[in-house]
Formats: structure tokens, C-alpha cells, sequence
């Protein structure tokens, strides 16, 4: 079959991490298709290796208004996918427009779905996109052959929101999370302060403002940290960010924004690193947790369930939303090297749960099911 890769939402982040992983590690004859097509951003496209069955098409609206590529899909993808006889569409946008398609949806984005940190964004210019990207998502659905979920907790949360006509087929829902690539991550580190790696963008749901309320009492306190933040920015969250970390007076040489960084930098600076943070208050899954597993390194994360589903026991656990708590939790966790120690190898224990292999695997044979469906 031909696989079509419906990607053009796919820019950075996880969800591009998972297109490449996936598209290096296909194979024909154990995965049972003739080709791959993807449409992507040149960008993107860039970064996905050369490989006599892959085909690559640029998308030259991939940049534009969300409007302008939904209209694009409507009255030009259909002549794209007639002339590559395309069998199934994988659309790992999470939206599909056209009908007369067998087509398999993957949510990678939970914070249209996440009332609570929804909220957040209803004095900006985002929440028009986030509730855009909602409709989207219930109204793809609706013809889909199926979706693909990357944790049970977020595919439970979504099927309770879904309008009751709509009627859900057997067999419809797969579960299949993102896997990582075995690099050589880990390295012996010698810091003089610890050095702790956020990875992420900055948003309102990542709450790195929260962070630096918190490193500032550290700060005064004279205790030797070194907070990076990497990542790209919401640009609203953003300018609070640098007006807030301007008010509390913390230098870069103890809290910095790094920015995007390309993947082949981070797997380079991520071993310099002691500590991998993560105060995230929603997420589908969160790639860059798993950079953490393969560097070894000791994860102290906020308490969410989807973390909790992916991590278990492998982490030590914080609530952002109780400043003074979790600035406790984070205080004992940069003061005790054994505690640290400890989740260096609970982490790197759990790392071979998400390999690329078996993300891979799954994803395949749920599509070879779908498309064999009658």
C-alpha cells in the first residue's frame, strides 16, 4: 500500500522527533507498504533522510493561517493524492477534511481538550487557534478509520468530550507511544553548580514563570544552580517571562533562556546536564521526557497523570501549583546526590519501555489493520 503522511502542522518539538524517528525506521518489507508520501514544510522535509520509498512534497502554505491550510487541503490535496494512487492517510496533524479517504488520525496536541489550562489562554490570541484545532480534531473524526492515541489517559479524557451521535466502531482507538533512538547520551559530568535542563517550549502550561519565582529564593539563598531553559515561545508568554525574570533580578549565569536548539545540539548538551525538570501542567505525552531516560539522568517532574502513566516510579514528583511545596521538593532534590542517584537509575531502567523499534512496530501494524478493514 501507499502510505500517505499527512505532516504540515509537523515544525518542532516531539512531534517532529517522532516524524523523523518513524520515517528512518520504516522498512517496506517487515512494515508492509510500497511507499511513504509526505507532506511537510520544506523545513521539515529537510531533516527526513533520502530513501527510494520515500517521496517528499512540500507544502507551500504549510506556514500560512491555520484558515488558509484548511482551505488548501479542501480544494488541492485531493489532486495530490489521486495521482500518487494513495491507499491510506496517516495524518499526524490530527485533522482531515476530505471525504471519500480511508484515513487514521494521531493526537499529538491534549491542550484544546485540557479545560483547566484552556483557561489560560482566553485573553490570547491563541485560544482562536487551540479551539480552531478542537473542531478540527471532533469533526475529522467523525469519517476517521481510526485514531491513534499516545497515552490511555489522554484518549480517555477526549472520548468523554465527543458529541454522543457520534458512533465509535469497534476496534477504532489504538494506543501506541512515541518511542526515542539509542544515542550515545550518557556521559560523565563534573559541574562545580548543578546544572538542571528544562526542554520545552515556553508556554503558559509549561509554566517556567512559576520556575523562576521559585529559583529565586534559591537565588538569595547563594545555593550554586544553574537553570537552562530550551526550547521555542509563545510570544505573549514570552515577553511576561523576560519582564518577570527582569523584576526578580536573576542573572543568565543562574536562570537562562537558551531558545530552539536543533536536535543534533541538544543529544550534544543534554550531558552536560545533572537534573532534567519538567513542570508541565498538560501534555499528550512529552518527547523530550525520554531524553531524559536515555541521558540517564535523575527526573524531577510536576505531578500530572499522563507523566505518571509514562514515568510510574521513575521519577520524583512536585506539584507546581503549590509554589512553597515544590520549591521543598526541589530544594531536596538538588541537595541529596543520593536521591539523585537513585533516579539516574530508575530513569535509564525504564528507557528501553520507548524505543523507536517498538513505536515503529506498533504504528505499522495498527495502520496494516486499518487499512485491511472493510
Amino acid at each position: 500500500m501507499n502510505i500517505f503522511f499527512e505532516a504540515t502542522n509537523i515544525k518542532e518539538g516531539g512531534a517532529l522527533s517522532h516524524l523523523i524517528n518513524l520515517v528512518e525506521a520504516a522498512d517496506p518489507k517487515k512494515n508492509n507498504f510500497k511507499k511513504i508520501i509526505i507532506l511537510s514544510s520544506k523545513k521539515t522535509l529537510s531533516l527526513i533522510p533520502k530513501n527510494k520509498h520515500i517521496l517528499k512534497i512540500e507544502n507551500k502554505v504549510a506556514n500560512k493561517h491555520y484558515f488558509i491550510r484548511f482551505l488548501w487541503q479542501i480544494f488541492f490535496l485531493k489532486k495530490i493524492l489521486k495521482k500518487h494512487n494513495v491507499n491510506l492517510i496517516f495524518c499526524l496533524s490530527g485533522a482531515f477534511f476530505i471525504k471519500g479517504y480511508k484515513y487514521v488520525l494521531l493526537n499529538q496536541n491534549f491542550l484544546p481538550f485540557d479545560y483547566q489550562n484552556l483557561r489560560k489562554y482566553f485573553f490570547s490570541p491563541s485560544i482562536i487557534r487551540l479551539l480552531l484545532l478542537r473542531f478540527a480534531f471532533f469533526y475529522s473524526i467523525r469519517n476517521a478509520s481510526g485514531v491513534f492515541f499516545l497515552t490511555n489517559y489522554v484518549k480517555k479524557i477526549i472520548i468523554k468530550q465527543l458529541p454522543k451521535k457520534y458512533q465509535i466502531k469497534k476496534n477504532f482507538f489504538f494506543i501506541i507511544p512515541h518511542g526515542i533512538k539509542k544515542n550515545n547520551f550518557i556521559a560523565k559530568k563534573s559541574n562545580k553548580k548543578i546544572k538542571i535542563i528544562y526542554l520545552s517550549n515556553l508556554d503558559y502550561y509549561k509554566n517556567q514563570i512559576e520556575l523562576l519565582n521559585i529559583f529565586k529564593k534559591f537565588y538569595s539563598e547563594k545555593i550554586k544552580l544553574k537553570l537552562d531553559f530550551y526550547g521555542s515561545y509563545d510570544f505573549d508568554y514570552y515577553k511576561k517571562f523576560i519582564k518577570i525574570k527582569r523584576k526578580l533580578c536573576l542573572p543568565n549565569s543562574y536562570v537562562e533562556y537558551k531558545g530552539l536548539k536543533d536536535r543534533h545540539l541538544i543529544i550534544k548538551k543534554i550531558k552536560e546536564y545533572d537534573i532534567f525538570l519538567f513542570a508541565s501542567s498538560c501534555e499528550s505525552f512529552a518527547v523530550s521526557i525520554l531524553d531524559a531516560l536515555a541521558a540517564k539522568l535523575p527526573i524531577i517532574i510536576n505531578d500530572i497523570p499522563v507523566v505518571r502513566e509514562i514515568l510510574g516510579k521513575s521519577a520524583y514528583y512536585f506539584n507546581i501549583k503549590d509554589s512553597h511545596k515544590a520549591y521543598l521538593k526541589i530544594l531536596k532534590f538538588v541537595s541529596n546526590s543520593k536521591l539523585r542517584n537513585k533516579y539516574s537509575k530508575l530513569s535509564y531502567q525504564k528507557y528501553p519501555q520507548y524505543s523507536v523499534k517498538k513505536n515503529v512496530y506498533k504504528t505499522f501494524k495498527c495502520l496494516n489493520i486499518i487499512f485491511k478493514k472493510k
